[in-house]
């Protein structure tokens, strides 16, 4: 089953190399890493040219599009039945890839695969930051990160609305489910999120279209029978 990896980077030179790494230790010969380049003016590019992996696909867009809009771009491009997501400065734990791949086998009818996700302070930041940005505990969360999906299902319900700032993912999800797709959850780590204080979600911004994409994603639940 080819996977396809789809990483949206925007001035992401710090944390990308290792990022990207980290995943291709374990994928097959087949798959392939799409890096979306959403317009960066860092050496994101120079990042991705330090790792000569022939499964890794570069694609710079002309405009900064947003990471829903950059995502959008890579599952243009991609080929497998399996989408994975890797944002460019998170880790993917080791066991990860083989872990899904045995999920998915033992569950054939599921098109979602989504697993636990620790956090981590990035090493670079001062303690009075580490002391601000508490660490919950390894937690099952669908984010992003922690969720694989098959093709499929994606091609059936529509990839991500672009025109949301924040909440993209849980919009994307909440289709799916209401869609009536079949999740198989694992207690295995899939995701190791990087905190280094500048993070998308920990940030103010979007929190009306975050707001908006959980009455929606109510209304689609008591709308279910």
């Amino acid at each position: 089953m080819k996977s396809s990896v789809i990483v949206p980077a925007y001035n992401a030179e710090a944390y990308l190399a290792e990022a990207l790494s980290s995943a291709l230790e374990q994928l097959a010969d087949g798959d392939e890493i799409i890096v979306v380049d959403d317009a960066s003016t860092d050496g994101t590019a120079e990042a991705v040219r330090q790792l000569p992996d022939k499964r890794i696909r570069y694609q710079r867009l002309p405009r900064n599009t947003g990471a829903a809009g950059a995502r959008n771009a890579g599952l243009a491009m991609a080929q497998g039945e399996l989408i994975q997501f890797l944002d460019s400065d998170d880790l993917w734990p080791p066991g990860r890839q083989a872990t899904i791949l045995a999920a998915l086998q033992a569950m054939p009818q599921a098109s979602i695969v989504a697993g636990q996700v620790e956090h981590f302070h990035s090493p670079e930041m001062a303690a009075d930051a580490r002391r601000r940005y508490v660490l919950p505990a390894t937690q099952a969360a669908m984010l992003v990160g922690s969720t694989v999906m098959r093709r499929g299902l994606l091609d059936r319900v529509g990839h991500f609305d672009a025109s949301l700032a924040s909440g993209e993912f849980v919009d994307l999800m909440s289709r799916s489910l209401a869609a009536g797709a079949v999740c198989a959850r694992s207690e295995a780590l899939f995701l190791r999120r990087r905190i280094h204080g500048n993070n998308h979600t920990l940030s103010a911004s979007g929190s009306r279209d975050y707001l908006a994409v959980v009455r929606a994603h109510l209304e689609r639940k008591r709308g279910q029978p």
